[in-house]
């Protein structure tokens, strides 16, 4: 038997649509800005955040959102709330004196939404793309 159509017979069996999360911070998802990409202030929201990552340490809990769509679209008829990074990267929040510093964990992941594997694949590799700038 042919592994591309087992594949796309389970592909087909698996409620995919159902799972689709659109908006990052729905229920009791919690969203934060950050004034820098890669440092965040000493405050409830990161305090709360750090202690989630600790307690699921092997889990990798924490993202770092790239390039939001942010709106709104009509999904089968109903209309939906989009807030959704096209790039996330898992992050660590260590600490600090002055505040908690947002340190890699993980490789980019460019969202599903996009269904162009080779435009996904360029943008994930593209050069400096989540790195410090100057």
């Amino acid at each position: 038997m042919d592994a591309a159509v087992i594949l796309t017979a389970l592909a087909d069996l698996a409620p995919a649509g159902a799972e689709r999360v659109l908006d990052v911070a729905a229920g009791s998802r919690p969203l934060v800005w950050l004034p820098e990409p890669h440092r965040g202030p000493l405050n409830g929201h990161l305090d709360r955040l750090a202690a989630q990552d600790a307690l699921h340490r092997d889990e990798r809990i924490l993202r770092r959102g790239l390039a939001f769509l942010v709106g709104g679209a009509d999904i089968d008829g109903v209309r939906r709330r989009i807030r959704l990074p096209l790039l996330a990267q898992p992050v660590r929040l260590e600490r600090g004196r002055g505040g908690y510093r947002v340190v890699p964990a993980g490789d980019l992941e460019m969202t599903s939404l996009i269904e162009d594997r080779d435009l996904a694949a360029r943008l994930e590799a593209a050069p400096g793309l989540a790195g410090r700038v100057g």
